[in-house]
């Protein structure tokens, strides 16, 4: 697949100013009328340099002899107006002039570095040296700037034809640093179908703040517009949803949000830059978990926040300065080289998910599968929607099977998938939502059936994915058979909660008992029915010691999450 992105060179520098402190600035090229406060790019550092004594990049403060009482000027200097904000270019309403895969692989992210590598270099320090005590150069201390993060956050705005993008040390703190925007009695409205860390977030920290969040269906426009208010200042969706592939209308949610005012925030790390672009269709800031799919390789973690102006683009600066939230230099060398082969990446593990999507679509033991890319998995208009704003659909599947104990056992059995949380890394992992990444929210709440298994699709050969899905779901099958060779009313699994898809699905029903009460039912490729009993925790426990550390484990995970 080959996808259009934003391709611009850096704002030439711009002559400094001087504000009424005495303090030189360089202005915002967008803004003329809003000083620049931090410009933040490599630049040489030796006192008396021509090139230092002339670069608008560094901030002069007035000597004694300027001034006649330094000191005095000194004590009553405004230290919150030095640097928090990066001089950079806008990448907002930039024309397309390369492909994104080519533009991704062909950005300099060294262009003033006088030495002019073809990686960018690691600044691993906290602190840089200044040309003298009265100037001051355009980096002091890596919470405020490096030139590695800078390197990363323009590229990162770039893809998203933002503003401004800031690296924060995961998509956790990048989400934390959006809702530092809201003031006690602000009000935000967000999918109910959400990640279990996010919904922590706004229920358990943003609520003591005075921050109160209503959990929407945002599908459904109208049903924001029956909660939205003066109050809300921000609207959040995250499409497709995890783990249900739910579509929202990125254009029309950033319509109603900003009829009242507020700010429309589009969770896009299931898509990334390369398959959506929501600041595009209206959207005010979008956040990535970088470290899913722009990092790529599960060895960072990391979090975006792309902002689509300037006055979003600051106050998120001070955010990240003030709380220290930034990411760190050897993270940042690490995201920009997972970004070279996001392109590549995407396309082959997209492929390969469109391929194990056909699959559990017509495999009898799966009751629904969930997935952006098919127009069967989406309620009526929902697929052409999600093809009006992406470009693709992704590689995240996930499926329901209608027993909570067969879902195990599939996860259980599978080699080449790995039982994990998080998903867009190189290689596929498996996981249950209601057991690992959505356990934290409380079970009335989570929205999602219990049964349901994810998947993340990364770059194994399509057919050794596939082979080891079906052998993991053909031993899970065996092994209910084993166990429960006689079906009676006493093999009840009462771990199963009842999806929403099970009892009126024919593949699961034979003479009134469905899977969510006990038996799975299918009819196999010869026309004979087959049955999968749910074993009774004696039966299972036949496996002795593993099956109760299972328990514990599970236990464990749903307490610490």
């Amino acid at each position: 697949m080959t996808s259009n992105g934003p391709v611009s060179s850096p704002a030439g520098l711009q002559p400094a100013s001087t504000t009424s402190s005495g303090v030189k600035m360089t202005p915002d090229p967008h803004n003329p009328k809003s000083p620049n406060l931090g410009p933040r790019s490599p630049s040489p550092h030796s006192h008396g340099d021509p090139n230092v004594e002339n670069d608008p990049r560094y901030i002069t403060f007035p000597t004694a002899a300027d001034e006649g009482d330094e000191e005095e000027h000194l004590l009553g200097f405004d230290y919150n107006q030095l640097p928090t904000y990066p001089v950079r270019p806008s990448f907002k309403d930039k024309p397309e002039e390369a492909n994104m895969d080519t533009h991704i692989v062909a950005f300099d992210p060294c262009k003033l570095d006088p030495y002019h590598p073809t990686s960018m270099p690691i600044y691993q320090t906290a602190t840089f040296q200044q040309p003298s005590i009265e100037r001051f150069g355009p980096y002091d201390y890596t919470r405020s700037g490096n030139p590695t993060r800078t390197a990363v956050e323009e590229l990162v705005a770039s893809l998203e034809s933002a503003h401004a993008a800031f690296a924060f040390n995961s998509g956790m703190a990048a989400m934390t640093a959006m809702t530092r925007l809201c003031d006690i009695g602000d009000e935000i409205i967000c999918s109910d179908d959400i990640y279990g860390g996010a919904h922590r977030l706004l229920t358990r920290i943003c609520a003591k703040q005075g921050i109160a969040t209503r959990f929407v269906d945002t599908t459904d426009v109208d049903e924001i517009a029956r909660v939205i208010s003066s109050k809300t200042k921000i609207v959040y969706i995250e499409t497709p949803s995890n783990p249900l592939m739910r579509i929202s209308d990125v254009r029309r949610c950033a319509d109603l949000a900003h009829k009242y005012k507020a700010w429309l925030v589009v969770d896009s790390t299931m898509m990334s830059p390369y398959l959506m672009n929501p600041i595009k269709l209206g959207a005010d800031v979008i956040i990535h978990s970088a470290t899913k799919f722009l990092a790529g390789h599960s060895d960072t973690m990391a979090g975006f926040v792309c902002c689509s102006s300037e006055d979003l683009a600051r106050q998120i600066a001070f955010v990240q300065n003030a709380e220290g939230s930034a990411l760190s230099p050897f993270d940042c060398w690490l995201t920009l080289r997972g970004l070279k082969t996001l392109a590549i990446r995407h396309d082959r593990m997209q492929q390969t998910a469109s391929e194990i999507a056909e699959f559990l679509a017509k495999h009898p033991l799966v009751s629904k599968v969930h997935y952006a890319g098919h127009p069967k998995d989406h309620p009526e208009g929902a697929f052409e929607l999600h093809k009006s704003q992406s470009r693709g659909g992704g590689s995240v599947i996930s499926f329901e099977t209608g027993s909570v104990r067969y879902s195990r056992k599939i996860c259980d059995f599978c080699k080449i998938f790995k039982i994990s949380v998080s998903f867009g890394s190189c290689n596929s992992l498996i996981e249950m939502p209601c057991v690992l990444s959505h356990a934290s929210i409380p079970k009335d709440m989570r929205g999602i059936p219990e049964d349901i298994v994810r998947l993340s699709v990364g770059l194994e050969n399509a057919s050794d994915l596939l082979a080891d899905l079906s052998t993991a779901m053909k031993r899970a099958l065996e092994f209910f058979q084993r166990h429960s060779a006689r079906p009676s009313p006493a093999h009840v699994d009462n771990t199963d909660t009842p999806s929403p898809s099970t009892s009126s699905n024919p593949k699961l029903m034979v003479n009134g008992v469905n899977g969510t009460n006990g038996h799975i039912n299918d009819i196999n490729g010869n026309g004979k029915r087959a049955l999968l009993p749910c074993a009774a925790d004696s039966e299972v426990r036949g496996e002795g010691e593993r099956e109760r550390e299972e328990g514990a484990a599970e236990k464990r995970l749903r307490t610490e999450a």
